[in-house]
């Protein structure tokens, strides 16, 4: 029994070390939009502290070369030496010169992280505007553990500023209880800009749009909230909690992040130019439910952003969104993009693509948007039109993602087949896991479409002569 109690309070005083040995405070204070301070306490067991970089001309070692003013103290106060620097390639690293546990860190941040051309744009970095900045957490805080688990930060605004981010509160301006991934993987925009919210369901969609965006808010927020709420009832319910998008006038493009994400679209903004700014707003949030509530337990690159892609299409065209012909045009690009796939390098598998999502993007929105496709026409053809992708997300949501459980090819695989009544795995060994060249008419028949194409040129229609259930598949699929 002593033994007994004793391994109990080991465990006990393990768990309590462990948690407190995770903890990382951080004071964060802003004079203005190009001055921003960082205190910090935190644990370190390698006695070195991090800052995740993306290396951009006159900036080899990334934002880590906009810190300014490091400083390190240990528990008493102490100065700690800096003893050396690395680029690790994906991060940067301090070595300091201590045997201390615990330490306290100073800095500041040069805000000209928009004065550089990065490579995937400034939208997935930071930029200042007219009313603050916005900045992705990754460059703010300096971290000495990835996997924290336990963090809170405090933020000292100027009288009239505020803080938009995913995550919630009961204190203004105080987050605790933040995961390393969630303090780390985020959107935040600090400013005196005004924020608006869009609730369905159990979320709540903070939205700040720039200065020169606030004239078209309401096209905005009349496109996004018809299509959210048909993603919920896609799903059957809506994730529980805050979901940030911030949005700018920029060159279009834009980037997801763990509760958030950040979007650049061009005026005018219209019916015509929502083809774009549309669609984009869309995929993302659709990757509330399909990236942050269906999470894989694997790498599965082609079934998140290829699902998300071609249920983004199909979304807009239930709603109304978006005409026929872009519906159309949308599908022809995503084989465009699968052909020009097959141009580059040697072949590799839609699966094995995803192991370097930014070389293999072309194959990974083309082919994993077309074998989208491919699959609800398998589906519904298999149904007589009754069942679709969407049932497979749906099970998927709602048994696997609500019950906190990952999802593996296998699975997509379980629940394609159980849905459609019949086994399609051999389209997954040919086009998933294989490298076999897809002709999509071999497929497309049965849902009543054609697509005629010569080398990347595509056009996509409804088929002559084709039956009544492969035409009410096609009608269904374009939104008609």
């Amino acid at each position: 029994m002593k033994t007994i109690v004793k391994q109990m309070l080991l465990l006990l005083l393990f768990g309590v070390y462990q948690l407190a040995f995770s903890q990382s405070d951080y004071q964060v204070t802003v004079t203005d939009k190009d001055n921003i301070e960082v205190k910090a306490t935190m644990f370190t067991r390698d006695n070195q502290i991090h800052l995740p970089i993306m290396a951009t001309e006159g900036l080899s070692d990334g934002p880590a070369e906009l810190i300014r003013n490091l400083r390190v103290t240990d528990a008493n106060g102490k100065p700690i030496s800096i003893s050396g620097t690395k680029n690790n390639g994906n991060y940067f690293s301090w070595q300091l010169d201590t045997s201390n546990a615990k330490i306290s860190i100073h800095y500041e941040i040069e805000m000209l992280h928009d004065q550089y051309n990065w490579p995937f744009g400034v939208e997935e970095i930071s930029y200042r505007t007219s009313e603050g900045f916005m900045i992705i957490g990754r460059y703010l805080f300096i971290v000495s553990e990835w996997d924290d688990k336990n963090c809170s930060v405090s933020f000292n605004l100027p009288g009239s500023w505020q803080i938009s981010s995913p995550w919630n509160t009961s204190t203004p301006g105080r987050y605790e209880g933040l995961s390393g991934l969630e303090l780390r993987d985020n959107v935040l925009f600090i400013g005196n800009h005004q924020e608006e919210k869009v609730v369905i369901g159990d979320t709540e969609l903070k939205l700040v749009l720039g200065p020169s965006l606030q004239e078209d808010k309401s096209k905005i927020l009349e496109y996004l909230e018809p299509n959210m709420k048909a993603i919920g009832s896609l799903f059957g319910s809506a994730p529980r909690g805050s979901y940030l998008v911030v949005i700018q006038e920029g060159e279009v493009a834009g980037g997801a992040f763990n509760q958030s994400y950040s979007m650049m679209i061009e005026k005018p903004v219209n019916t015509a130019s929502s083809a774009l700014w549309g669609h984009g707003m869309i995929h993302e949030t659709f990757h509330l439910w399909n990236g942050r509530g269906l999470v894989p337990s694997e790498q599965m690159e082609w079934f998140k952003e290829g699902l998300t892609e071609y249920m983004s299409i199909r979304i807009q065209a239930a709603t109304g969104s978006q005409p026929r012909k872009i519906i159309e045009k949308k599908i022809e690009t995503a084989y465009r993009r699968y052909f020009l796939s097959t141009m580059m390098g040697p072949p590799i598998s839609l699966q094995e693509a995803g192991n370097n999502k930014n070389q293999n993007r072309m194959k990974i929105y083309g082919l994993g948007t077309f074998i989208a496709l491919v699959l609800d026409v398998e589906i519904r053809h298999a149904t007589a039109n009754k069942k679709g992708i969407e049932e497979v997300l749906r099970l998927m949501y709602q048994e696997m993602a609500l019950q906190g459980k990952g999802y593996n090819l296998n699975d997509v695989i379980s629940y394609t087949n159980r849905v459609a009544g019949t086994d399609l795995t051999h389209l997954f060994n040919s086009y998933v896991t294989g490298t076999d060249v897809l002709k999509p008419n071999k497929y497309l028949a049965k849902g009543g479409l054609v697509l005629n194409t010569f080398y990347d040129d595509a056009y996509l229609s409804l088929l002559e002569g084709a039956d009544e259930l492969a035409l009410n598949i096609g009608r269904h699929i374009l939104g008609e």
